[in-house]
């Protein structure tokens, strides 16, 4: 598994999740995927750190000020 930078416009906030419009996934907010940022950017984990990976391992967010600790993926 490997994480890359993932650019600001192709991840977006709906009142389900985090939707990464490349691949059209919802991610939710609890769910455990979701990871703070240490550097307050965005960055995607996938197999391989292929970013045409339809399918995500995880992601790690900007600090939205409601998240309590740093973990990294599973």
């Amino acid at each position: 598994m490997d994480c890359f930078e993932e650019q600001d416009q192709n991840i977006g906030t709906e009142s389900s999740g985090f939707r990464i419009k490349s691949t059209g996934e919802v991610i939710p907010y609890a769910d455990k995927r979701v990871k703070m940022s240490k550097d307050a950017k965005y960055h995607r984990c996938t197999r391989l750190g292929d970013p045409k990976m339809q399918k995500s391992i995880c992601i790690y967010v900007p600090n939205s000020g409601s998240w309590s600790e740093v973990d990294s993926c599973p």
